[in-house]
């Protein structure tokens, strides 16, 4: 499992009863990579949030959960929200089957294809200037 915060990778392995690196705690609001081996079976428990979930977006790359029961949301869209709100970002980024997928939006022009934003999905958010407090 492994996810990017403050610019770099904190990564946890673990096989069997013997992990290779720091333990950290699950965040809501981040993004994480999970690779688990094919015939695993792991189950995932916790409560679902009743309201938006505020993310601090930070100059740079951040790797990011959003998650908002009152509304949807596309890497144009998203992006839209955030710059609408002040902070200047400028990239979205999904990760699938193997494959970084981009949307840029920069000075009132947009580059790529646009996707749907998932809940349960993690995606890269590049903020280029005046990073702060978000809510989707």
């Amino acid at each position: 499992m492994s996810t990017y915060r403050n610019g770099k990778w904190d990564i946890y392995s673990q096989r069997g009863d013997v992990s290779f690196s720091d333990d950290f705690n699950i965040l809501p609001g981040v993004g994480y990579f999970i690779r688990i081996h094919q015939g695993t079976v792991v189950n995932i428990t916790g409560n679902k949030l009743a309201e938006s979930m505020p993310l601090d977006l930070e100059i740079g790359w951040n790797l990011v959960g959003i998650y908002s029961p009152d509304a949807s949301y596309t890497a144009d869209s998203l992006l839209g929200s955030i710059i609408d709100k002040g902070i200047e970002a400028d990239i979205a980024t999904k990760w699938d089957n193997g494959k970084y997928y981009d949307f840029i939006k920069s000075e009132g022009i947009s580059y790529g294809n646009d996707f749907k934003i998932f809940e349960t999905g993690g995606y890269f958010l590049r903020v280029k200037s005046n990073g702060g407090r978000y809510t989707p």
